[in-house]
């Protein structure tokens, strides 16, 4: 019974631990914030939170400069936890957008540098619906990714076995070329191919299917 007791208490313990942090590191955040015509979204909050499976705690916060500039500096986690962004300005009709799992492995030099911030709104947006199709139990999609100006609530910087990818609708800028990316990686040779695929969308939804 004793030693039940002593488990039950260790566990706890180990729950309720919170996020340690390393006192000597800094990590240094880095983007400038933009409307879907690439100009500055000034006094646009963003906000830096650490998590693990127990918790989330925000470690940091700001606004853009008139410049849609921010500079955010923060001490590094001791473990390799999930760094996550949330972007939002206080005008509403802005589409607010969370980038989940960044790694302290993405900071170069301790920096890391988030390009491509467009904050959109919703009626300038077409919807892009993806189908995944899989014809070979030998292969998974590993990556998708896309080139142009979208939003998704949540996009995954990296990706875990936990996570898939987009699903649904992502919202695109209306009436641009952008590109498609995807990884499928072959489980019996482990080789990865990437295929890069040209789409356009105008004013209404378009779909595609992704054959893996």
């Amino acid at each position: 019974m004793r030693k039940l007791f002593t488990l039950i208490v260790l566990f706890t313990l180990i729950s309720c631990e919170g996020i340690q942090y390393d006192g000597e590191t800094r990590l240094v955040f880095q983007t400038v914030v933009l409307n879907s015509s690439g100009q500055p979204l000034p006094n646009s909050h963003v906000e830096i939170s650490v998590g693990n499976v127990y918790s989330t705690e925000l470690i940091s916060k700001g606004l853009t400069d008139k410049g849609g500039k921010i500079t955010l500096v923060f001490p590094a986690p001791k473990n390799d936890l999930g760094i996550n962004l949330r972007i939002y300005n206080d005008d509403a009709s802005y589409l607010q957008k969370e980038i989940l799992n960044i790694r302290k492995a993405d900071f170069e030099n301790y920096k890391f540098n988030y390009q491509n911030d467009y904050l959109l709104k919703y009626d300038e947006t077409a919807p892009l619906q993806l189908i995944y199709n899989q014809t070979s139990s030998n292969k998974v999609i590993t990556k998708v990714s896309i080139n142009g100006t979208y939003h998704m609530d949540q996009e995954f910087y990296n990706y875990s076995s936990d996570d898939y990818f987009p699903a649904g609708e992502i919202l695109l800028k209306k009436n641009q070329a952008f590109q498609l990316k995807y990884t499928v990686l072959n489980l019996q040779s482990q080789a990865q191919t990437v295929y890069t695929i040209d789409l356009n969308i105008g004013n209404e939804p378009i779909s595609y299917t992704i054959n893996f």
